[in-house]
């Protein structure tokens, strides 16, 4: 459940708001909106993330942090995707695990095919995430962007991960494989033991949120986590 799209021509990178959990083989459980995002803005770097929403919210901590220290870098491994781009250069200068990589353009997620097919007609981060979550059922929410050129987005100033399980047990959805509809989760939870289990279980942290991506779930190499680093000590040195 998830659209990212970084596009160097406009200078503009995008994402869509849902995270998700799949039941298997019965139903997707998600939350649009909630007050945690996929993109995180430290001047001059904006990031795009896809993957586990702990691993994500680990970065975004770490990256935030101004006493941040080389040494407590969280750990890169299967389960979370990155792309890195200087917004004054609109060049990307780190990245891993995309769907799809251009020249002038970077795709992340389960929306990222539908996505590129857009941005290959229009040119346009922000309508590509809007295109993709039509075409994509696995993506959705409000899309959050940022303009490097004019400085706009409609970033929230601060995020509340501690709160995205009460967010998700009030405001969560579900969608039903074998039905089209769209169920608010605690009318689900009431009526429907394995909802009601599945929900229990992301709340325990058993089961956990994700901005789904296949990419996202392949291995690191050395390389790749040397690379890393080595943009992180210029960019983000230790204070």
């Amino acid at each position: 459940m998830t659209t990212n799209v970084f596009d160097r021509l406009a200078r503009q990178a995008a994402t869509d708001s849902r995270w998700s959990a799949t039941i298997p083989g019965y139903a997707i459980v998600y939350l649009d909106d909630g007050p945690f995002d996929k993109i995180l803005l430290t001047q001059p770097i904006t990031t795009l993330f896809a993957g586990c929403i702990q691993r994500i919210d680990a970065w975004k901590t770490w990256l935030r942090d101004p006493n941040r220290l080389m040494a407590n870098i969280p750990v890169a491994d299967a389960g979370i995707a990155i792309c890195m781009i200087d917004m004054r250069s609109s060049s990307v200068v780190f990245e891993h695990n995309q769907e799809i990589t251009l020249p002038d353009a970077r795709f992340a997620g389960t929306g990222a095919w539908p996505a590129h097919g857009c941005w290959g007609k229009n040119k346009d981060a922000r309508r590509s995430v809007e295109s993709a979550k039509l075409a994509d059922r696995l993506s959705g929410g409000s899309v959050k962007y940022v303009d490097f050129a004019s400085g706009a987005t409609n970033l929230p100033d601060s995020e509340d991960y501690a709160s995205i399980k009460q967010n998700f047990s009030t405001k969560g959805m579900v969608m039903y494989f074998q039905n089209p509809g769209h169920v608010a989760l605690p009318e689900a939870v009431a009526n429907d033991p394995v909802i009601a289990q599945a929900a229990d279980q992301i709340a325990k942290g058993e089961i956990k949120l994700t901005a789904p991506s296949p990419a996202a779930m392949n291995e690191w190499t050395a390389e790749d986590v040397a690379r890393l680093h080595n943009v992180l000590a210029e960019y983000f040195p230790a204070s």
